[in-house]
């Protein structure tokens, strides 16, 4: 056997030792996350905000102010210090052009919610004690003491609950502050953080690529690359392709539900169209509070509530017959049981943030791991059908 053969042989044996050791410590591993994630919150906040700043800074620096070669270097700072500065300018003005309109209505939904909600549980406990009378009153006995005793210990534990609650309010108070202070710091650094992700990228991606180049072999290098490209394309049309779907499908139920005269339908409509960003579930997350809140609206009346199921699912199937295709297309490249389990996986390490950068991410491995495999049976002249 061949030095090349115990080489690739010894590289798989070690990746199968660490992954086995990293599933066989897997809590570990996923603390040892938490923690890095935490510490380093401020770089990667900032980094996903340069990210998401890149394509306007791109269409300024390369479009609008056209910088090339040519240009001296002072001209050049100028038009790229412009283009950061619109950049920020236009994200500021769009977030709070949505603050403005949207933000006190949202709110204004939310305290009617509120304030209904107290009424319309007594509609509903008035409804079920109406039913409960027309059982046979021996049936009502039989369990009475039962009934009795239940809601004697739901009430103590009730009891204990709010007595810890005062208990532990300062503590939790004094919480609520360090981790107000500790979000608003966080949020400080991440601007900075983003601003020079974005002002220096071209300086940054071309020192990386100097390093990779001097420290390995070139080969290996223009792999690192096209990989770096094909993640980059991946998560940019993912992205920007679901937030895209997602604001016209929040659009789409604010309008239709207008038009059907349906109750909060500003806060209904933010709901559906933050939670679509989530693929596949995201329908589901977004469909099961909303349709409580539209009950709470009217509970004597729960038809509304079934008008409105029919009406989320006819927006669903528009949505997934017209408008995802256009906006988001094959820009996954992935089977829908790999969607399903990246948004499985990248729950259980990120929350909500695995669940969407789960898919592209798998989206990437899936490809590369595709052109692998046809590039070695190309090789070994091989056709599977």
């Amino acid at each position: 056997m061949d030095n090349k053969k115990i080489k690739e042989y010894m590289i798989i044996i070690t990746y199968a030792v660490l992954l086995y050791l990293i599933i066989l410590n897997l809590h570990v591993v996923k603390d040892t996350w938490q923690i890095l994630l935490t510490i380093f919150a401020p770089v990667t906040t900032g980094f996903i905000i340069a990210y998401i700043l890149k394509g306007p800074y791109n269409f300024f620096r390369y479009k609008l102010f056209k910088i090339s070669e040519k240009d001296k270097h002072i001209i050049q700072s100028v038009k790229s210090t412009m283009s950061l500065v619109l950049s920020y300018v236009i994200v500021i003005c769009v977030v709070s052009i949505i603050t403005i309109l949207v933000v006190p209505q949202l709110w204004e939904s939310i305290q009617k919610l509120l304030a209904t909600v107290p009424s319309q549980i007594q509609v509903i406990l008035t409804s079920l004690e109406t039913y409960l009378k027309g059982i046979d009153n021996t049936v009502i006995a039989s369990v009475d003491e039962q009934v009795y005793s239940q809601l004697e210990d739901a009430w103590m534990s009730i009891v204990n609950f709010v007595t810890a609650i005062l208990t532990d309010m300062i503590p939790a108070v004094l919480n609520a502050i360090a981790a107000i202070t500790s979000s608003i710091t966080n949020t400080i650094f991440a601007v900075i953080f983003s601003i020079y992700f974005l002002a220096g990228k071209e300086k940054l991606s071309r020192q990386i690529r100097k390093v990779l180049y001097a420290f390995l072999p070139k080969a290996k290098v223009d792999k690192i690359l096209y990989v770096s490209n094909v993640t980059n394309d991946a998560f940019t049309n993912f992205i920007s392709g679901q937030i895209t779907e997602a604001f016209i499908l929040g659009i789409l139920c604010f309008v239709g539900m207008l038009i059907f005269e349906l109750p909060y339908a500003v806060l209904v409509s933010v709901i559906i169209g933050v939670t679509n960003i989530i693929p596949i579930f995201g329908p589901i997350f977004g469909a099961i509070p909303t349709t409580f809140i539209v009950l709470m609206d009217n509970p004597s009346d729960p038809m509304i509530a079934v008008w409105f199921i029919v009406f989320i699912l006819v927006i669903q199937r528009i949505d997934a017959d017209i408008i995802y295709p256009r906006v988001v297309g094959d820009s996954i490249g992935l089977p829908g049981v790999f969607v399903m389990l990246a948004i499985v996986i990248g729950s259980g390490f990120l929350g909500v943030a695995g669940m969407i950068i789960g898919v592209p991410l798998a989206a990437v491995i899936y490809k590369l791991l595709k052109e692998s495999t046809e590039k070695r049976l190309a090789t070994k002249k091989i056709t599977v059908d």
